[in-house]
C-alpha cells in the first residue's frame, strides 16, 4: 500500500514517516504544502491527531487516508480541517488527481460525502430560516468544510457544490 502512495505522491517532494512522533519532527522545521495522513499511522490518535496537526500547521494542506472511510469519518475530518478524504488502498493515480486538486486549492470527496455535506449545509439553511446569499452560502460551505476533499474517481469541485447551492429553491 505504501508503494502505491509513493507513486500517487511522485509529483511531489514526499517523505515517509513511520509514527506520530517523526511526523511531528518533520512538520516543525518546515511545513509541507499537503500532508498524506493515514489515519492508522501508529501514535496518531484518528480524528484527534488529525485535529492537533490541524492547529499546529494550519496552513498545510490535509488529505485523509482510512482503510474504509464511512461518511461520518469523511465529515468529521472536513470539519476540523481536512481538505481531503481517500480511500487508503486507492489506486496511485487516483491518489495523484487527490493530491493534485488539493495542491490547486480543490477540494477531495466522494460522491456520497458529497450528499452528506449538502444535507447539513441545507439544514443550516431551514435552521436560519432564510435562503442565504451567496456570500454566505460560501462562509457555511467553508465552515462545513474547513476547505475540504474529494476521494473517488467521480469527484464533485468545490465551485460545482457552491453553483448548486446557489441555484437551489
Amino acid at each position: 500500500m505504501r508503494k502505491a502512495w509513493r507513486e500517487g505522491a511522485q509529483a511531489f517532494a514526499a517523505v515517509e514517516v513511520a509514527d506520530h512522533g517523526q511526523l511531528l519532527c518533520c512538520l516543525t522545521p518546515r511545513p509541507p504544502a499537503i500532508l498524506l495522513l493515514d489515519l492508522d499511522l501508529p501514535h496518531l490518535g484518528g480524528m484527534e491527531g488529525v485535529s492537533g496537526l490541524r492547529a499546529l500547521q494550519p496552513a498545510t494542506k490535509i488529505v485523509v487516508l482510512a482503510g474504509n472511510p464511512d461518511e461520518k469519518e469523511g465529515l468529521v475530518a472536513l470539519k476540523i480541517g481536512a481538505q481531503g478524504t481517500a480511500t487508503a488502498g486507492s489506486r496511485p493515480a487516483l491518489l495523484g488527481k487527490a493530491l493534485e486538486a488539493v495542491h490547486n486549492g480543490e477540494v477531495w470527496v466522494g460522491r456520497k460525502l458529497t450528499s452528506h455535506l449538502l444535507d447539513e449545509l441545507s439544514a443550516l439553511t431551514e435552521a436560519l430560516g432564510e435562503q442565504p446569499s451567496p456570500g454566505e452560502i460560501d462562509r457555511r460551505l467553508e465552515g462545513l468544510t474547513r476547505g475540504s476533499a474529494r476521494s473517488s474517481p467521480s469527484w464533485v469541485p468545490e465551485r460545482a457544490i457552491r453553483r448548486s447551492l446557489r441555484s437551489s429553491p
